[in-house]
């Protein structure tokens, strides 16, 4: 009930693990008042399980009901380490799951997926605060005590608030900011860092920027912040950007998410000089805190092969070679991070007229590149190898003969085939190959047969309200009330935390507890929810409203899961990918709802 599972070496419970545990949980036991109905005191075993884990349960037999506490050999060999603090808050913690006995079946909380796993997050909080409580009032060292939580983060175990919400546990800075008070606004600002991460993952950019200017507040000599800052606005500045310009800049397939058409939604176009300046002022201010950042000189040379004014190559290869050997020498960066900046130094050889260099460096990438950034396999996208082809499509498209044509009109059309078809790179790839295939005598395939039915989509965390302010799933509610007033609350669940807070004018309910966990839409009268395509500026843009009808929902999105929020008896339609729900009600929809719901949420 306690860590996320992690691979590691085999670690056999030793002796001196054994004895740990008896001396720790004994001292907490003796400042533990027993628990009323439960065999006393509880059963603490090291199990032998190479899995970083530990958790609490109860057995019942002979009509008596016996709580158990167990801790795996991989906790104590690679988390723990023969550190009593740091295993008397994680002892302390199981602990607490049987003092306020969440480990028992509760119909109440238990009656949807998605309610127990937000009840699970605060059971998870007020766990870490019994037990801090019980290991200082037991004499051991709280301070030091929370050092296994960076010792999680160092092996991987690591997630944001975001992420979180998906999950029956909070992220481990979250719970921090609980635990550990007198540092609690460092550990919130880390959390807005790991969900800026989250969020430039997933193309929320103008969300991102928010929270790294949060963490520089802060944190003012953060250089990885000013780097991450200055690549969200790097790719809001390309969202503007339109097909118009790419043929302009005339330059190849770069790696970034930044180069798609514009939904139509978005009021501005063109090139922003101010954006452009302000991404480039956050990486300089990256690189006067630490010269040698190889992000801040790839992303720089990007905003110079891209000028508002015009493409600047010589400063672009110049940032971007320099990226390059550090990545090579950096041992940090994985395989799709340095074959993206080698593709990126590849273009701008290519657009420099170096058509060797620029051959050598996009071969290198798609050579070192079999990983995406996420960590799944490029079967769906093949960002790299695709983006090589766009580019060398390119340069053979500007030659004369028809053997060339013939090549770069092949490259064209895989491209088009295994690409998002809502890239401008796509639309510019496609005027090339109908081009090519009029000067050799093809026909061209039509458009639309190059495209997917279902268009992919970006996932939606925030609602933009009719007022203009914007509510993001994990937002501090005491924030939210600053903007929106208190509203009309009423309990989901008499006695707990969790509430559902009506804010009429909007037309939204707010599912909350210290924080928001769903947004849901329940007027035809409220601001729609918008869904954009995938990659910035796509030209896939889809609204959800109340009253819209259900047949439009699933003929943009394909067949949803069946779910319930906070009533077992009230189904919807949940789009994992996306990250929404609908309600249907005799064929139209009469609720909207944003909201992470966990994995097994499914049936």
């Amino acid at each position: 009930m306690f860590l996320l599972a992690s691979e590691c070496l085999f670690a056999e419970p030793s002796a001196a693990d054994k004895e740990l545990l008896e001396q720790v949980s004994k001292k907490l036991i003796a400042v533990t008042d027993p628990v009323a109905g439960f065999e006393w005191p509880p059963d603490f075993q090291v199990i032998d399980n190479p899995e970083i884990n530990a958790f609490a349960t109860i057995q019942r037999r002979d009509e008596k009901t016996y709580p158990i506490i167990r801790v795996f050999s991989g906790m104590m060999s690679q988390v723990i380490k023969g550190d009593e603090d740091l295993l008397a808050l994680i002892l302390g913690h199981e602990i607490g799951h049987i003092t306020k006995r969440p480990i028992l079946f509760n119909a109440k909380r238990d009656r949807t997926e998605f309610l127990r796993t937000s009840f699970c997050r605060d059971e998870e909080i007020e766990a870490d605060i019994v037990g801090a409580e019980l290991m200082l009032k037991a004499g051991f060292n709280l301070k030091n005590g929370v050092k296994y939580i960076q010792r999680m983060n160092d092996l991987g175990l690591k997630y944001s608030s975001l992420e979180g919400l998906g999950l029956d546990h909070p992220s481990w800075n979250d719970r921090l900011a609980k635990i550990d008070k007198s540092r609690a606004r460092l550990w919130k600002t880390m959390s807005a860092f790991d969900n800026g991460v989250e969020l430039l993952f997933v193309e929320q950019y103008a969300l991102a920027e928010e929270c790294f200017e949060r963490v520089l507040l802060e944190f003012p000599e953060c250089d990885e912040a000013w780097v991450n800052l200055g690549n969200a606005r790097l790719m809001r500045y390309f969202d503007k950007l339109d097909l118009d310009d790419i043929k302009d800049y005339g330059v190849g397939h770069v790696m970034t998410p930044g180069f798609y058409l514009r939904a139509d939604s978005i009021p501005t176009r063109g090139r922003d000089d101010k954006l452009w300046k302000k991404a480039v002022a956050a990486l300089n201010k990256a690189l006067e805190l630490k010269k040698d950042l190889t992000l801040a000189r790839s992303n720089l040379g990007l905003t110079y092969l891209f000028h508002p004014e015009g493409k600047d190559v010589a400063k672009a290869t110049e940032y971007m070679q320099a990226a390059v050997d550090d990545a090579i020498l950096d041992g940090k960066f994985a395989p799709f991070h340095r074959a993206t900046i080698l593709l990126n130094l590849g273009v701008a050889y290519f657009a420099a007229d170096d058509e060797e260099k620029g051959n050598l460096y996009v071969d290198r990438a798609v050579d070192i590149s079999p990983f995406s950034m996420r960590g799944g396999k490029l079967d769906d996208t093949r960002m790299i190898p695709s983006a090589r082809n766009y580019t060398v499509a390119s340069v053979l498209a500007k030659r004369k003969t028809d053997k060339d044509a013939k090549i770069a009109r092949s490259k064209f059309q895989r491209y088009l085939k295994t690409t998002n078809s809502s890239s401008i790179y796509w639309e510019a790839a496609y005027d090339q190959f109908k081009g090519l295939s009029k000067k050799l005598g093809i026909v061209a395939d039509p458009k639309e047969s190059f495209k997917p039915d279902l268009e992919p989509l970006r996932p939606v965390l925030s609602h933009t309200l009719k007022s203009g302010m914007a509510v993001k799933l994990t937002d501090e509610f005491a924030d939210v009330q600053k903007k929106l007033g208190s509203g009309t609350p009423s309990n989901v669940i008499a006695g707990a935390s969790l509430k559902r807070v009506r804010y009429f004018a909007e037309g939204i309910e707010l599912l909350v507890n210290d924080s928001v966990i769903a947004i849901c839409v329940v007027s035809a009268d409220a601001a729609p929810i918008t869904l954009r395509g995938k990659g910035p500026a796509s030209n896939v843009s889809l609204t959800l409203k109340v009253g819209m009808p259900a047949l439009e929902v699933e003929k943009a999105l394909g067949e949803g899961e069946k779910c319930n929020f906070t009533d077992p008896f009230v189904e919807y339609v949940y789009y994992r990918s996306q990250g929404v729900a609908v309600r249907n009600t005799r064929g139209r929809v009469t609720e909207v709802v944003v909201a992470s719901l966990p994995a097994s949420d499914k049936r």
